[in-house]
């Protein structure tokens, strides 16, 4: 489909990291709300994820945050 104007190769890229990227994020979120992380650390991890949406995600993921246990 070159000849057409239409990558496609290009455009599926880009269609996975536009249905990839929110549905990410909100699994994410929903898995920090259920670790029961106090709140400054919630918040925290919260903050991250909504201002830097894929490596916030991602670093959540890789460091994976729990609630201190006293």
């Amino acid at each position: 489909m070159e000849p057409l104007g239409v990558n496609w190769g290009l455009f599926l890229i880009n269609l996975a990291l536009l249905c990839g990227w929110p549905t990410l994020s909100l699994v994410t979120l929903f898995a920090i709300k259920r670790k029961k992380l106090e709140g400054t650390r919630q918040s925290f991890w919260v903050l991250i994820v909504v201002a830097i949406p894929f490596l916030g995600s991602i670093a959540s993921w890789i460091v994976q945050p729990t609630a201190e246990v006293e």
